[in-house]
């Protein structure tokens, strides 16, 4: 891949893909790299959250059709213990 893809949606993150927290479209921005993936939140100012995955660490990109109830997404499987277990983006017109 070469230069960045970017993308505008929602995000779910937590412990697991059924728990956690979730922020609607179009509060989370994607950001692909050769080098590394990168989801920004931001809700009105109020919840600020950067989330970033290494190449390196990341075990599975899936997309999923359904990944956010009717939209098509991203499903992140990745091994950095530093960042949520499940990080699952999602967009109405995925690219």
């Amino acid at each position: 891949m070469r230069g960045c893809h970017r993308e505008t949606g929602g995000l779910r993150w937590g412990r697991s893909h059924g728990g956690g927290w979730n922020a609607t479209w179009p509060f989370a921005q994607l950001r692909v790299t050769p080098e590394q993936i990168t989801i920004q939140l931001n809700v009105l100012g109020v919840v600020r959250r950067t989330f970033t995955v290494a190449a390196g660490d990341l075990r599975q990109l899936e997309f999923r059709p359904r990944a956010g109830g009717l939209c098509g997404g991203l499903v992140l499987l990745h091994s950095d213990p530093t960042q949520p277990a499940a990080l699952i983006f999602w967009t109405f017109k995925p690219r």
